[in-house]
């Protein structure tokens, strides 16, 4: 199965955070052990939450903060657990993400990367309502932008309907306001009469 990278961090006794040279000075071992380079985690990370955190840590946060600032991701929400709209409720549960991005391209071009993405995955799209898949991408918002295209229609015309849409979706962006409906995605969310069981990944093993 193919995997999209967007970005990519590490810190490690090589030159491997923050460069573009990878690996291109190795560094040999002195000794038995090796040394991790460590940058100045306060660019990172507050000094008061630093002093409690273990080195490992430090390193893990430090990493994926740069990969997703590299990866124009500016808030990557929790993995929720839930069954999708339409589907009965014993039926396989699909995890759900919703992140928020950045991009200088306009919207049909960002559908059709986003076609790519899931036919490199085995998804098949049809027009034969609600059935499982490997994956679905949906745009949800597109900045204030209102389309009302054949293939594309923005919001998601369908996104106040989906608990498991919108409790990831008020955790990131709970003020921001639905330019149609003229109400914040946390009220969204407790208007919705969508009942499927949603939670949190790591709540559900």
């Amino acid at each position: 199965m193919p995997v999209y990278i967007l970005s990519a961090e590490a810190i490690s006794p090589q030159e491997t955070f923050l460069t573009e040279s990878f690996l291109e000075n190795p560094v040999l071992p002195e000794g038995e052990y090796f040394t991790c380079l460590h940058p100045d985690y306060k660019q990172f990370i507050q000094p008061g939450a630093l002093r409690r955190m273990s080195p490992v840590i430090r390193m893990g946060l430090a990493s994926a903060m740069v990969a997703l600032r590299n990866g124009d991701i500016e808030k990557p929400d929790a993995i929720l657990v839930g069954t999708g709209l339409g589907c009965v409720q014993d039926t396989v549960k699909f995890l759900n993400q919703v992140i928020q991005v950045m991009t200088e391209h306009p919207p049909r071009e960002v559908l059709d990367r986003i076609i790519q993405i899931e036919q490199g995955m085995g998804r098949v799209r049809n027009d034969e309502g609600y059935d499982s898949r490997t994956i679905d991408v949906d745009i949800l918002y597109f900045g204030d932008q209102c389309l009302n295209l054949p293939e594309l229609v923005v919001p998601h015309p369908r996104l106040h309907l989906r608990r498991f849409t919108l409790m990831p979706l008020a955790e990131i962006a709970g003020e921001r306001v639905h330019p149609v409906l003229k109400k914040k995605n946390s009220e969204l969310l407790e208007l919705c009469t969508d009942h499927s069981s949603v939670m949190k990944f790591r709540e559900s093993n």
